[in-house]
């Protein structure tokens, strides 16, 4: 799936909201939506067994390989762009500013940030939850907690962090490659 040049303002809940593989959204922008910016959401699938009761139950499918490049989201209640999904999602050449929660959200890891920037949100800039990150270019200044926060073993190359409340770039764990970062972590 593919989501190209949408505008989304004051939406319910998320401004754009996919669930899947390998779905992509460019050219586009999410503002003041009520919860996320851009939200990439585990997939649900459900089936009814019957045995003497009916039960309904519930799979959760993480979603893989998904991309945003090229957008823009800002003033939203929640995180800017959150991936609630496994890993390889990329985000390239996007800003997440002035958010409630974080600026750009890698839940799980696995993920690639390049020449974006995360600036003024509520919490961290830039937040990769698991290992083996990618995060090329980026800067996130003046958040609320830090502005890039990685769990290692990750890669951080040429990103800047300055002025954030809980720490510029902040990594977790051991074997985390770091060249050209300002400040060095």
């Amino acid at each position: 799936m593919t989501v190209s040049k949408v505008n989304v303002t004051n939406g319910g809940f998320s401004g754009i909201d996919v669930g899947g593989n390998d779905a992509v959204v460019t050219d586009s922008n999410a503002t003041n939506n009520e919860a996320f910016g851009i939200y990439f959401r585990a997939a649900t699938t459900r089936y009814i067994t019957r045995h003497r009761t009916i039960m309904v139950q519930e799979l959760l499918f993480f979603v893989d390989n998904n991309t945003v490049s090229n957008s823009k989201e800002n003033a939203n209640i929640g995180d800017g762009i959150f991936f609630a999904t496994n890993s390889n999602n990329v985000v390239d050449n996007s800003k997440a500013d002035g958010d409630g929660g974080a600026g750009i959200d890698l839940t799980n890891g696995g993920g690639t940030v390049t020449d974006s920037a995360a600036n003024g949100n509520r919490s961290n800039g830039i937040f990769a939850g698991g290992p083996g990150n990618l995060l090329t270019g980026n800067s996130a200044n003046g958040n609320g907690s830090d502005g890039i926060s990685v769990v290692c073993p990750s890669n951080l190359y040429d990103n800047t962090a300055l002025g954030n409340f809980g720490g510029d770039i902040v990594t977790s764990g051991t074997g985390c490659a770091r060249l050209g970062n300002k400040p060095a972590p």
